[in-house]
């Protein structure tokens, strides 16, 4: 069951931003909503920001489920992209759209450093069965909490986790890494902080900095995955 500060703050996300999606809007903000959909159990496509009809029947069912009266007119106007006529327009649009792209990969990548550096702020939190604040988490309670501080709502458990989030080949500052521990498939995870490392809920030692080299790790590593 959803601790209740997370419950108001996926609400909160939702009633800030949902009026003002377009369709076929691709934004950080319908990312958001759509992340705080997903952590609501009502959205369960892929978190990419884009507006198409799966986050549209997820904002209607939410208003129904509710009992809100968000206005989504505006998911009746679609956005469509015009084709460039000529050259100098289209090399106008690239060059503004790889500036748009370099700006927008920088700020992601200060986000989920300072992601990682939020978790490390909470080492010494005592583990807590179904916990998902600072007075005591568990796994994926403790991700949860994390990474909605900068702006991701995460779904409740590890498997669901790792359902939405992208994989890489290598894990840099702010990755979720993924372990295999006491079911088949991805049942435990933290958050990769570099040089090896990792911050972590453990049932027995609470939200610690735990070492992927470690023999117990090493053994039960499945991957990292971005939660871009």
């Amino acid at each position: 069951m959803l601790n209740q500060v997370i419950y108001d703050q996926y609400i909160s996300v939702i009633n800030d931003l949902a009026e003002d999606i377009n369709f076929g809007e691709q934004s950080h903000n319908v990312k958001r909503v759509q992340s705080a959909l997903s952590g609501l159990g009502l959205y369960h496509d892929r978190i990419d920001g884009d507006a198409g009809q799966n986050t549209k029947r997820a904002l209607i069912y939410f208003n129904q489920l509710n009992n809100k009266d968000l206005d989504l007119s505006s998911l009746d106007q679609i956005i469509t992209v015009s084709h460039q006529t000529t050259t100098e327009q289209t090399n106008r649009s690239a060059n503004t759209n790889t500036q748009s792209n370099q700006s927008e990969i920088q700020s992601s990548s200060t986000t989920y450093s300072n992601a990682a550096s939020t978790a490390r702020s909470y080492v010494g939190t005592p583990y807590a069965w179904g916990g998902t604040s600072p007075s005591g988490f568990d796994c994926s309670g403790f991700l949860q909490y994390v990474y909605f501080q900068h702006g991701v709502s995460l779904p409740r458990t590890v498997n669901d986790i790792w359902n939405v989030t992208t994989p890489v080949s290598e894990p840099s500052v702010g990755d979720i890494v993924f372990f295999e521990t006491y079911k088949p498939g991805p049942s435990h995870a933290g958050v990769y902080i570099g040089d090896g490392q990792f911050v972590h809920a453990g049932t027995t030692s609470g939200v610690t900095v735990a070492n992927m080299s470690d023999r117990y790790w090493q053994a039960r590593y499945l991957g990292a995955r971005s939660v871009n």
